[in-house]
């Protein structure tokens, strides 16, 4: 009785945001050309009838219900948005007004989460990530939800080791642990040009695949940083 009140409280307060509002400027005409439409990577089936944003929203399913998992898009891709999320509940799709990058992007569908559960965690997903083993994703991303439930003062990134260097991605430069499952969080790097990023491979750093917390740490968080910001600028 007491491990299914356990598992109920879990999933009632275990929330997914995916970020579908990307415009993909890099390889759009390549996409346009390979899968056809206009190239936007989310709403694209590269392999198969799947597009990335479907193939998100499966993984996703086999951790969150669907009534609990919010999809934030851009409202100049209302008609793919209307011919792939035709079926998904209309109060969890989530059009934002203009592209204000992903700060902006996750706080939009925070704040909808958190009016209708203010004690929620949180996992955000990107939408055009290409999973080989999603199983073993899957894990991973249950045992970042995990640490953030145990550690609710941090919040949790899921991070992978490329195997080589690329331009254009942020980069988490991890430390010890301190005896947790997880690494602490020296440094971020944000898309550092090559040399660095090449310094930054061979230490060890890792690119970022997904982020969990708590809501009142992320509010929290975003105060602090603002109010940091607001002080250097007057």
């Amino acid at each position: 009785m007491l491990q299914t009140l356990e598992k109920n409280f879990r999933e009632e307060h275990q929330w997914g945001i995916i970020l579908a509002a990307g415009e993909g400027i890099r390889v759009r005409d390549f996409l346009s050309q390979l899968c056809g439409g206009r190239g936007i990577k989310q709403f694209s089936a590269v392999l198969d009838n799947q597009t990335m944003l479907d193939r998100t929203l499966r993984r996703v399913e086999q951790l969150i219900p669907l009534q609990q998992i919010l999809v934030i898009v851009s409202e100049d891709h209302r008609a793919e948005v209307l011919q792939q999320l035709g079926d998904w509940p209309a109060e969890n799709i989530i059009f934002q007004p203009a592209n204000r990058d992903t700060g902006a992007g996750v706080l939009l569908p925070l704040a909808h989460v958190t009016h209708r559960d203010p004690l929620v965690t949180v996992a955000v997903f990107l939408s055009d990530h290409f999973i080989v083993d999603e199983d073993q994703f899957m894990d991973c991303v249950q045992r970042a939800i995990w640490e953030t439930k145990w550690f609710p003062q941090d919040m949790t990134l899921l991070g992978v080791t490329p195997d080589r260097v690329e331009e254009g991605y942020g980069w988490i430069e991890p430390e010890e642990s301190g005896g947790r499952c997880t690494f602490r969080v020296r440094r971020f790097w944000e898309k550092p040009p090559r040399s660095q990023a090449y310094t930054l491979w061979q230490q060890g750093a890792c690119g970022i695949l997904l982020y969990a917390w708590p809501t009142p740490r992320l509010f929290g968080a975003w105060y602090m940083t603002l109010s940091l910001i607001c002080m250097q600028i007057s």
